[in-house]
């Protein structure tokens, strides 16, 4: 018997962000069902200065692919499709599409370059906020509170503006 499991990803861009952010979820949705999808909030970069703002915004999806199985046939392809190309000597070189795999079900896992939760859900307002938003219940599974207390509690006080729906 296969799991499925709930999925929290989250997608950003700062390099022709809006065509990029909805190419990526209608690719996303072309190969798993989207349960739910944040509004779209407007960041600045994290970790360099010259960098032009960010657009993030989370999705809800099920899947019983293991993280690996995810990575390779989901986000790495559609980051791909989207333009971006990984620089290694440049870990804030800007994005046309990052896709983060944030939360998987109550799995902790850190292995092989995977860890889950993503270490900075908590940390960082933009990757915690559009989460929040879809999901404020979910108890974040190492540090066993709901998502919405630790947003209240996030230390990261970096202005994250929620966009309007379209």
């Amino acid at each position: 018997m296969t799991l499925v499991q709930p999925v929290f990803l989250l997608l950003g861009s700062n390099i022709n962000k809006e065509h990029n952010m909805q190419k990526a979820l209608t690719l996303i949705a072309q190969q798993v069902p989207i349960l739910k999808q944040s509004h779209v909030y407007l960041t600045d970069f994290v970790g360099a200065n010259n960098q032009p703002p960010c657009l993030n915004q989370a999705v809800e999806i099920r899947t019983a692919l293991s993280v690996e199985a995810l990575k390779q046939s989901l986000i790495i392809p559609i980051e791909t499709e989207c333009g971006r190309i990984k620089d290694p000597s440049n870990k804030h070189a800007p994005r046309t599409m990052d896709i983060d795999i944030c939360l998987v079900g109550d799995h902790v896992i850190n292995e092989a370059g995977f860890c889950i939760p993503d270490p900075n859900l908590e940390r960082f307002r933009f990757t915690l906020e559009p989460i929040t938003e879809i999901a404020p219940n979910f108890i974040h599974p190492t540090v066993n509170l709901p998502l919405k207390t630790l947003l209240a509690q996030c230390p990261d006080k970096t202005p994250v503006k929620r966009l309007p729906s379209k």
